[in-house]
């Protein structure tokens, strides 16, 4: 037995295990539109883990000091990432729940979760893959052993986290390198590097990232208030935070209108320009009233949504909110607003969701946006950190499936449920898989793809078997493609792909079939070409043939 495989043997942590480490996070990030020269961030500090219980159950509690960050040479502390919190592990070494006192602010958690997700590794020194999660989304990691150390690279991301706050819609890793020594209390030390190239819909959101960080255990204890805190979670104490009178409200808010109409807020990218907008977070939600007195032009009213959609407090998420059903709102600034909304991946906030609960009840301030906007709040809860009002967002959602009687809403809430890409409704969606309606069907068929579990991929196997529309079948062979085919509908998508005389079906079946890895895939692939008639279709095949 190794080393490595004798520490993983005992699963559970000593009991008086209370590390320290000494962190260096190195960032350096470039956004598309903005200077080419690259931001370089360099952070530094002590993070201190002890033992924790809530409820009975078994936490870490983790708190840094002494954080220091450094950036264009000049070094600033950041109170906010010295908050202490609490996170519960997996026995496979997986983080699965957070926990935060109450006077740390929704849009601070990620920070603290980032710091938090270094503690996120394998707990077996067998070789394997496996999909983690992260504030940014899921990801599949592969890992093997080497020595004493557990190395390993992410090799995809599905972004559903703090990424989609930022507006990206893709997130690609060309380099992945991490290492971790394990230790019978955590490990002596972790490093590692990592660049991701994200893109969106507009060249504004292509931006690139490198970090590189290390994590050293230190022997020395160094002072902080972690240890003084009790084990119990819910006897800490609460900070109480500042509340501003009338007076100071004004003046804030009049601060943030000569800021926003004054300054060129188009010299500072999304990130960087909801940072600035935190400082007027207790103001923000009066935004709207005053939006169209600012003369934004309309590069400079993208940006600024999508800041809001990235600063994500419950006082942004009210602003935006507010933004869709205000009388003086255009379609594309309820657009900007609902995007920005759906982007967010905080909790949502009691006020946002009342505001939203009023449309979803009454969508006519809305207007023709207003099936996007039901099929927008599936992407909100999918990205969003669950509570009680996406619960309350989703039974909503559920008694306006069965309630309504328009096929409009129906179909926009099927895809509403299928882009929340919660396996709960897995069961709800396939019902409508056997609808008199085509629309419904093919609804039905579209959000069973945006599931990962074995009941959506069945449901698209009985449909692919007895669907008798085209266009629905369409459809089903395009929601197959997002899984792993087994052998014998394979062969009935190949002979969609074959013998259809419809040409978007064949589209449907050749690219399910060249989403696909098996034996022969090429040999079938190109006696297609032979047939095909429709040149997207023969190109299709090239390309699948060709990659």
């Amino acid at each position: 037995m190794s080393v490595l495989t004798f520490l993983f043997a005992g699963a559970t942590l000593a009991g008086d295990c209370a590390p320290q480490y000494q962190f260096e996070i190195e960032t350096e990030s470039t956004f598309a539109m903005v200077s080419p020269t690259p931001d370089k961030l360099l952070m530094k500090g002590v993070l201190t883990l002890k033992p924790a219980t809530l409820h009975g159950d078994e936490w870490w509690a983790i708190k840094a000091d002494n954080v220091i960050l450094r950036s264009r040479g000049i070094s600033a502390t950041d109170p906010r990432f010295e908050n202490p919190f609490a996170f519960k592990r997996a026995k496979d070494g997986q983080i699965t729940e957070f926990w935060f006192p109450q006077s740390v602010k929704r849009e601070d958690k990620d920070k603290l979760k980032g710091l938090a997700y270094y503690f996120q590794y394998a707990q077996s020194a067998a070789p394997m893959t496996r999909v983690e999660k992260d504030s940014l989304g899921k990801y599949r990691v592969n890992y093997q052993q080497a020595d004493n150390s557990l190395v390993f690279q992410k090799k995809a991301y599905s972004l559903g986290g703090k990424a989609k706050g930022t507006a990206f819609t893709n997130a690609t890793i060309t380099a992945s390198n991490h290492s971790v020594i394990p230790t019978e209390c955590w490990f002596d030390k972790r490093e590692g590097s990592e660049s991701l190239s994200f893109s969106g819909n507009a060249e504004e959101f292509n931006f690139d990232t490198q970090q590189s960080y290390s994590l050293i255990k230190q022997n020395a204890a160094h002072s902080t208030a972690l240890l003084g805190l009790p084990s119990d979670l819910s006897s800490w104490p609460d900070a109480k935070q500042e509340v501003l009178d009338k007076n100071q409200l004004a003046a804030l808010h009049i601060e943030m209108l000569k800021y926003l109409s004054e300054s060129d807020i188009l010299a500072l990218d999304g990130f960087h320009l909801a940072e600035k907008l935190r400082y007027f977070d207790d103001v923000i939600a009066d935004l709207p009233d005053s939006f169209n007195k600012l003369g934004l032009n309309d590069d400079a009213q993208m940006r600024l949504f999508n800041a809001l959609g990235q600063l994500d407090s419950t006082n942004s998420q009210l602003a935006l909110a507010s933004f869709l059903s205000h009388s003086e709102s255009d379609e594309n600034t309820q657009f900007r607003a609902l995007r920005a909304l759906a982007n967010g991946s905080n909790e949502l906030g009691d006020s946002a969701w009342l505001s939203m609960q009023k449309l979803i009840e009454d969508p006519t301030p809305l207007g023709d946006l207003a099936g996007s906007f039901i099929m927008t709040l599936g992407v909100m809860l999918e990205s969003r950190e669950r509570n009680e009002n996406t619960e309350a967002l989703e039974d909503t959602l559920l008694t306006l499936l069965g309630g309504s009687s328009e096929e409009n809403v129906k179909s926009s809430v099927l895809t509403a449920l299928g882009n929340s890409n919660n396996d709960a409704f897995v069961e709800e969606v396939a019902s409508y898989s056997v609808s008199d309606s085509a629309r419904l069907r093919k609804s039905a068929a579209r959000a069973l793809g945006r599931f990962e579990s074995d009941e959506a991929y069945q449901a698209l196997t009985f449909m692919v078997e007895r669907e008798g529309s085209a266009t629905v079948q369409s459809q089903v062979l395009e929601s197959l493609a997002e899984f792993d085919i087994d052998a014998d509908t394979r062969a009935q998508v190949f002979l969609f792909a074959k013998d259809s005389d419809n040409d978007e079906v064949r589209f449907s079946a050749i690219k399910a079939l060249s989403e696909q890895t098996y034996d022969g895939k090429e040999t079938e692939l190109r006696s297609l070409l032979g047939n095909e008639t429709s040149r997207r279709n023969f190109t299709a095949i090239v390309r699948a043939l060709h990659p």
